[in-house]
C-alpha cells in the first residue's frame, strides 16, 4: 500500500492541484483505515500536514491473524493481536502493557516538524479497546507526533459494533481539525 500512497502524493494529487493552491495533505481513516492513516502519516510524515485516526490500534504493536475462529464475524474472518500481550484488540486491557519491546520500528523520515494529529473514537466502541487507543496516543507522542487533543464520543446507547464505526459527530470536528491547522 505505501508504494501506492506514495504515488498519490508525490504524481496524482500535484497533478490535480491548480497553481498557486496549498500543498498540505490530511490524512483520516475508520478503523483498519485508521491503523493505514497512521501508517501514511509516519511513513510521509515530511508531505503529510495533519493526521485523523479514527477509532484505531496502533499498527506498529498490533499484527494481523486470520484464524477465522479469532473473531464472530463471518464477513472479517480474524483479528488484530496486540503485539505484547497477544489478546485480541477488542478485549479489555488488550494493549495494556508497561513497556512495548515487540513493537516494530516505527517508520520516519525524521523531519524537523512531524505532523499533529487528533485521534476520534467513542468510548463504547467494542471492537478497539480504549487501551489499545491509549498505546496509539501514547507511542504517537512517544515518537514526537504532536498531540491536538482526542475527539472522544460517548453515549447514545449505541452497541459495541456500532459505536465502532464512523459518527456523523466526527464530520465537523476533523474538518474544523485540519482547517486549523493548515491555516498555521
Amino acid at each position: 500500500d505505501l508504494p501506492f500512497v506514495e504515488w498519490i502524493l508525490d504524481r496524482f494529487i500535484p497533478s490535480l492541484r491548480p497553481p498557486n493552491s496549498s500543498e498540505n495533505v490530511f490524512v483520516t481513516g475508520l478503523s483498519n483505515g485508521g491503523v493505514m492513516t497512521t501508517r501514511i502519516a509516519t511513513h510521509f510524515d515530511d508531505r503529510i500536514t495533519a493526521f485523523v485516526p479514527v477509532s484505531a490500534s496502533d499498527p506498529y504493536g498490533t499484527q494481523l491473524n486470520c484464524d477465522n475462529t479469532l473473531g464472530p464475524r463471518l464477513e472479517a474472518p480474524g483479528g488484530f493481536i496486540d503485539r505484547e500481550t497477544g489478546l485480541g484488540i477488542q478485549n479489555v486491557d488488550a494493549c495494556l502493557s508497561p513497556s512495548y519491546p515487540n513493537e516494530m520500528t516505527w517508520d520516519t523520515t525524521d523531519p524537523m516538524t512531524k505532523p499533529p494529529y487528533m485521534l476520534a473514537y467513542h468510548t463504547d466502541d467494542g471492537l478497539v479497546n480504549s487501551s489499545c487507543k491509549e498505546k496509539l496516543n501514547a507511542q504517537l507522542v512517544d515518537h514526537g507526533y504532536p498531540d491536538r487533543g482526542a475527539l472522544i464520543l460517548s453515549g447514545g446507547g449505541l452497541d459495541p459494533e456500532t459505536a465502532h464505526f464512523w459518527r456523523s459527530e466526527y464530520n465537523q470536528a476533523i474538518i474544523d481539525f485540519f482547517n486549523n491547522i493548515g491555516q498555521a
